[in-house]
């Protein structure tokens, strides 16, 4: 019988930093396969991926780094944010009521989210107990490790394309603008946006592929001799 869901065994076992290892070992795969050029492997990382990505690039010999629509601040902190600005989005297009079940949703699982980091500050989440999904060392990691993720972006040995949506309700541009002045101490560092991309790579109202997405990229990727 095939087994659909991890084991709680699994779960408590399970680390931030498995994740990147498992990205620096694809890495290290391409790089002693002959069949490949060495020098010229990219890592493209989204979302969580691109919060690990100065972990994931560390001491790697890369051709570049791609981040797209990374969380920049500390995990806990990106939850309530985001839902935040998704509740104030969705409450300024309410204009015919349309979406109160949406906005109540959200208001819902806010509360709840709210409640279980609460919970943790106060200590009494056993030391067996999960929050959202996670065990206790999986979501201290994941804190240290997004505790300051542009400042680590900048610190990646290699050119950097950071690719965000102008529509991203997950990680939304002003988070970006926030920080251009940290990004801007990284000259190879490019900021590209792609109007009215969603976070899952797909357009707003059109719900078509943004094929800016790719082609940014490649243009990119020509641009440092890729």
């Amino acid at each position: 019988m095939v087994k659909n869901r991890a084991s709680r065994t699994e779960i408590f076992n399970l680390m931030p930093d498995d994740f990147i290892n498992d990205a620096r070992a694809g890495i290290d795969f391409l790089a002693n396969n002959p069949v490949f050029d060495k020098n010229k492997i990219l890592l493209i990382a989204h979302s969580k991926g691109g919060s690990f990505a100065p972990e994931i690039a560390k001491g790697k010999n890369l051709k570049g780094v791609i981040v797209v629509a990374p969380g920049l601040l500390p995990f806990r902190d990106q939850v309530i944010y985001q839902l935040n600005y998704q509740i104030k989005l969705f409450e300024k297009y309410n204009q015919g009521h349309q979406l109160d079940s949406k906005i109540k949703e959200l208001k819902t699982l806010l509360s709840k989210i709210e409640a279980a980091f609460k919970l943790k500050d106060s200590g009494k989440i056993p030391a067996n107990g999960l929050i959202m999904g996670m065990s206790l060392k999986f979501f201290d990691r994941y804190m240290e490790l997004t505790k300051n993720v542009a400042e680590n972006i900048i610190t990646i040995k290699t050119p950097v394309l950071f690719i965000n949506g102008t529509f991203d309700l997950k990680c939304p541009k002003e988070l970006v603008e926030e920080r251009k002045n940290v990004f801007a101490k990284k000259r190879d560092l490019s900021i590209v946006y792609i109007e009215n991309m969603l976070h899952d790579f797909y357009l707003n109202r059109s719900g078509l592929f943004a094929e800016e997405l790719p082609g940014n990229i490649i243009k990119w990727w020509k641009s440092i001799g890729g």
